[in-house]
């Protein structure tokens, strides 16, 4: 007997979530990220295009970054012969060669440390670390977050450019205090370019730490978010001993930092901007944010709820995605396909109380589905739409 192929689907479609929840992956979503190869340009022409002819001509195009900005720096730092990298002198004469602007020189540095340097997870679960002098880091090739910062430095003043260690807090900063510590946790850099700061943070964008029992274990992982992250970004995460270094026209107060919301880098490449979410998360810190999962797909929001508590009526979600075969929500048991027209994935939906988790497969592997975000639906309530 002939099975529908819509059934087949959504038959397809709910083995998939089940065994998703058994092992608790679509939590997680994908576990490496990478940059979709499609030229900004392409990008904004086609997604304006498509916005405009389903959303009107006042649709504004949605940006994305462009994958290869940094490709030829990142593939030269990458490529740093071994017989050079035993001095720090010889490396930087590669690594950032006299034609190199500043930006490059700085790009370049950072992916080489990145990829080069694993942290030391023994030295951080031990106690004993930020005790070796920068050269001997340089040599072992180990380190952890202070080295880093230290390498970093030592390395751009080699280069020609100014940089400094920042040391703060992280969102772990909370518990630190809890248990009356206000020792900083964390040490990350500043580097001064084209007359103006700029932040990274280099030991995150190196790899992904977990605990587990009680001990760290990090995984190598390069994270290009890290590199130039904007400041009104950083401080959701990375709080600076001095308010100076927080680079913004307003400084944060450590209460300030600890009611903020705790976001991973995902958040912000979706498309929601950090200005507002402050300016609303000001008037009700009791809101909740939707968890954006780890994922490697080139998607932006263009309208969707910024809070958790959603109006369980009537709910609008649209997105923008250049690589995605299709898009599925998942609410009360039901599985639901947005409609699309070429890169726009739109769905209204009434959903129910609990999860609704947005999933996504793409275009050259059509069984994989990937979590891309989840919302929790509460009773009625206002939602502020961005």
């Amino acid at each position: 007997m002939a099975t529908n192929p819509n059934i087949a689907h959504r038959l397809a479609v709910a083995c998939f979530f089940a065994a998703l929840a058994l092992e608790g992956w679509w939590l997680a979503g994908a576990t490496v990220r990478r940059e979709v190869a499609v030229p900004e340009q392409v990008c904004d022409t086609v997604i304006a295009d498509t916005l405009a002819k389903v959303l009107g001509s006042s649709a504004q195009p949605v940006r994305f970054p462009d994958p290869l900005k940094w490709a030829a720096i990142d593939s030269h730092a990458l490529a740093a012969p071994a017989h050079l990298e035993d001095s720090a002198h010889t490396l930087v004469s590669y690594l950032c060669p006299g034609h190199f602007s500043d930006w490059e020189k700085a790009r370049s540095i950072f992916r080489w440390i990145a990829d080069r340097i694993r942290y030391d997870d023994a030295a951080y679960n031990s106690g004993r670390y930020g005790l070796a002098d920068i050269h001997v880091i340089f040599k072992i090739r180990r380190g952890v977050c202070e080295d880093y910062a230290n390498l970093f430095n030592l390395l751009a003043e080699l280069a020609g450019f100014p940089s400094r260690k920042i040391i703060g807090f992280t969102k772990e900063f909370s518990a630190l205090r809890t248990r009356g510590s206000l020792e900083p946790d964390h040490a990350w850099s500043a580097f001064y370019i084209d007359g103006t700061w700029h932040l990274m943070d280099v030991t995150w964008a190196a790899s992904f730490g977990q605990l587990q029992d009680g001990w760290l274990r990090s995984t190598p992982r390069f994270e290009d978010y890290w590199f130039d992250t904007p400041a009104e970004e950083f401080i959701f995460t990375h709080l600076p001993d001095e308010g100076r270094w927080q680079l913004l026209d307003k400084t944060l107060s450590v209460a300030d930092f600890e009611c903020l919301p705790q976001v991973n880098p995902e958040f912000f490449e979706l498309g929601f901007r950090a200005d507002s979410i402050r300016e609303q998360w000001e008037h009700s810190h009791q809101a909740e944010l939707p968890r954006v999962f780890m994922h490697d797909y080139a998607v932006r929001k263009v309208e969707i709820p910024q809070f958790q508590i959603i109006d369980p009526d009537s709910l609008q979600l649209q997105f923008v995605c250049t690589d995605c075969k299709s898009m599925t929500a998942q609410t009360g048991g039901r599985l639901i396909d947005f409609e699309q027209s070429d890169s726009l994935f739109c769905l209204d939906v009434q959903p129910r109380k609990g999860p609704l988790r947005i999933y996504a497969r793409k275009r050259k592997n059509a069984r994989q589905y990937n979590g891309i975000m989840e919302y929790w639906v509460r009773k009625k309530r206002g939602i502020p739409v961005n």
